[in-house]
C-alpha cells in the first residue's frame, strides 16, 4: 500500500468551499496512477461544534497556546476519535499546515504515532516552509517528510518511495536534510478532483475554488508568493475545460479563481476571457486583479465571459505607504477600476492592510478619505481580520529595517511608527468607520 496516501484538512480553515489545495493534489496523483483519498475533517468538525470559532475574529482560539489548550478541553475528546480513524487509513496520510490549524495538526499526529508508532506521515503547506516550522516537524518526529514548496511532485516522490522527495525536509543520521523543489510544469498542471468532498456541507453551495494559473510576477513587500512560486504558469485549455466540467458535473453554479491576480501580464484578461467565453456553460465567476494594467475593453470581456465579481488589493490611501509596499496603485487608478467596474456591472471588492510597519495616524486617514472618495460607486469593503502580519518569507522579513521595523516578530513586530496595540487600535478604528459605512449603505 506504498502508493496510497490519504490528504487530510483538519481545523480550523475556510468552510466556504472545498479546500482546493488538496483537490489539486489528489487530481495530480490520481492522474498518475495513485491511490489519493480525502478526508475533510474540518467542515465535519465546522458541523459538530460552534460555528463562530471559524471567524476571523475568532482565529486566536486555535493559535494562541493558551486559547487553544482550553478550546481542547471541548474538542479534544472528537479529535482524539478522528484520529483513531485516521490510524487506521491504510498507507501515507497527508495534512495540510495552517497558522490556523498547527496546533490540531500536532496533537493529532502525536496521538497517530502513539497509536501505531511506523504510521508514515507528510505534512505540507505555508507552516512547513524553511523559516517557519518544517525542520521542528521532522525533528519532533511528528512526520516523516515536511513539504515546505509546491506538493505535486513532492507526494508523487513519496509514494513511488524515493527516500529523498522533491522539496522536503527528512531526518537523516547526521541531522535535517533539505532537498530542492522540482516545480511542476505548465503542461502538467492537473484538473483539481473534487469526488471526495462532501459537497452538500460546505457554507458556499453550488461553489467551487479554481486556478487558471500559478505564481505572481509582482514584488509587494509584504507577500511571500513570488518567492514561494517563481514565474507564472498557466493552465492549459484543456486542463481549464476538464476542471469546467467537473465542477458542473458536481452541480457547481459559482466558480472562484485563487489565482493571485488574474492578469499577471499584457493581455492576460483578455486571453482568459476568451478561453471561458468558449465554454458557455453559465457559470458566475470571481476572481483577483491588480489595479494597473486593466483597460475597460478587459473589464468588458470578463463581463461578458461570466465574471459577476472582482476583487483588487488597494491595501493603502497613503502614497508613502504605498511606496513601501510596492503597490502600484494610485487614487486615480483606483477610482478608474471603481469606475469601470461600476459601469460594467461588475461588483468590486477592494482590500485593504491596516497596520502597515509604517503606517501612521496619517496614513490611515487617508486610507479612510479614500474609501469616501470611492463610495459613490458602492465597493465592497469588509473590515480585516487583524493587522498587517510580517510573512516570513516577504521582503519585509528579510530587510526588516528597512519598513522601520525594530522588533521583529511575525505577528507582534514593533515598528518605528506603531507596535502591535497601536496596530490593533488603528484596524478597530477602520473597521467600526466601514461598518458605519455600511449600515449607512455607501458602501457594500
Amino acid at each position: 500500500m506504498g502508493s496510497r496516501i490519504t490528504l487530510v484538512m483538519l481545523p480550523c480553515f475556510s468552510p466556504a468551499r472545498p479546500p482546493l489545495s488538496l483537490a489539486v493534489l489528489s487530481g495530480f496523483l490520481r492522474r498518475r496512477g495513485k491511490s489519493a483519498l480525502i478526508r475533510d475533517v474540518n467542515i465535519d468538525c465546522f458541523r459538530q461544534f460552534d460555528r463562530s470559532w471559524w471567524h476571523g475574529r475568532r482565529f486566536s482560539l486555535w493559535t494562541d497556546p493558551g486559547r487553544f489548550s482550553r478550546l481542547l478541553k471541548r474538542i479534544g475528546p472528537w479529535l482524539e476519535q478522528e484520529a483513531a480513524i485516521l490510524a487506521s487509513q491504510p498507507g501515507w496520510l497527508g495534512f495540510s499546515v495552517f497558522s490556523t490549524n498547527v496546533q490540531v495538526v500536532e496533537f493529532v499526529a502525536r496521538r497517530i504515532k502513539e497509536l501505531v508508532p511506523g504510521k508514515r506521515i507528510v505534512f505540507g503547506g505555508p507552516q512547513a516552509r524553511p523559516y517557519l516550522d518544517g525542520r521542528r516537524f521532522v525533528q519532533e518526529g511528528l512526520c516523516d517528510f515536511a513539504v515546505y514548496s509546491e506538493g505535486e511532485n513532492a507526494l508523487l516522490d513519496i509514494l513511488d518511495g524515493n527516500p529523498e522527495p522533491s522539496g522536503s525536509f527528512f531526518l537523516r543520521p547526521a541531522g535535517i536534510e533539505k532537498r530542492p523543489v522540482r516545480l511542476v510544469e505548465p503542461a502538467e498542471l492537473t484538473a483539481p478532483d473534487f469526488h471526495d468532498f462532501p459537497l452538500d456541507r460546505y457554507i458556499q453551495a453550488q461553489t467551487f475554488p479554481l486556478m487558471a494559473g500559478r505564481g505572481c510576477l509582482n514584488h509587494c513587500s509584504f507577500c511571500e508568493e513570488r518567492r514561494l512560486f517563481p514565474g507564472y504558469r498557466r493552465m492549459t485549455d484543456q486542463v481549464l475545460f476538464e476542471s469546467l466540467d467537473q465542477i458542473e458535473a458536481s452541480g457547481g453554479k459559482r466558480v472562484i479563481f485563487s489565482d493571485s491576480v488574474l492578469n499577471p501580464g499584457a493581455g492576460a484578461v483578455l486571453q482568459l476571457a476568451e478561453r471561458l467565453a468558449t465554454f458557455l456553460k453559465g457559470f458566475a465567476y470571481e476572481g483577483n486583479v491588480q489595479v494597473q494594467g486593466l483597460e475597460r475593453s478587459d473589464i468588458r470581456a470578463l463581463k461578458k465571459s461570466g465574471f459577476r465579481a472582482l476583487t483588487a488589493g488597494i491595501e493603502s490611501g497613503s502614497p508613502r505607504v504605498l511606496r513601501l509596499m510596492r503597490k502600484s496603485v494610485s487614487w486615480g487608478k483606483a477610482h478608474t477600476l471603481c469606475r469601470m467596474c461600476c459601469d460594467e456591472g461588475i461588483e468590486l471588492k477592494l482590500n485593504f492592510i491596516i497596520g502597515f510597519p509604517a503606517e501612521g495616524w496619517l496614513d490611515l486617514l487617508l486610507t479612510m478619505v479614500l474609501i469616501v472618495t470611492l463610495a459613490p460607486f458602492k465597493p465592497r469593503i469588509d473590515p480585516v481580520a487583524a493587522p498587517c502580519a510580517m510573512l516570513s518569507g516577504s521582503a519585509m522579513a528579510a530587510d526588516p529595517c528597512r519598513y522601520g521595523i525594530l522588533q521583529a516578530d511575525t505577528i507582534r513586530f514593533t515598528g518605528a511608527r506603531n507596535d502591535y496595540r497601536k496596530r490593533l487600535l488603528m484596524m478597530r478604528l477602520f473597521n467600526g468607520f466601514v461598518l458605519l459605512l455600511k449600515r449607512s449603505g455607501l458602501i457594500r
